[in-house]
C-alpha cells in the first residue's frame, strides 16, 4: 500500500449504515490535524460495498492511519 491512502484505494472499515466491516473504496480523503506523536489524522469518505452507504458524508470519519497500522512511521 502507498504511504498515505488516496482516492480510489480500498480499506477495511466499519460501515455506519449496516455496522459491518468490509473493504470500502475511498471517495475522498483530507489531511487534518497533526498529533503529538507526529502522525496525522485524516477525514475519510468511503462507500460500503455491502449496502452502498456513503460513510463520512454526514458525520466525519476521523482516522489516524499510523495508529491503526496502515502507515509505518
Amino acid at each position: 500500500m502507498k504511504p498515505i491512502p488516496e482516492r480510489g484505494d480500498e480499506l477495511v472499515l466499519t460501515c455506519r449504515g449496516c455496522s459491518k466491516s468490509n473493504l470500502m473504496k475511498i471517495k475522498s480523503i483530507k489531511k487534518n490535524a497533526q498529533n503529538e506523536d507526529g502522525s496525522w489524522c485524516y477525514t475519510v469518505k468511503a462507500v460500503c460495498n455491502i449496502c452502498g452507504f456513503m460513510n463520512g458524508d454526514y458525520r466525519p470519519i476521523w482516522y489516524n492511519f499510523y495508529r491503526i497500522g496502515i502507515i509505518d512511521f
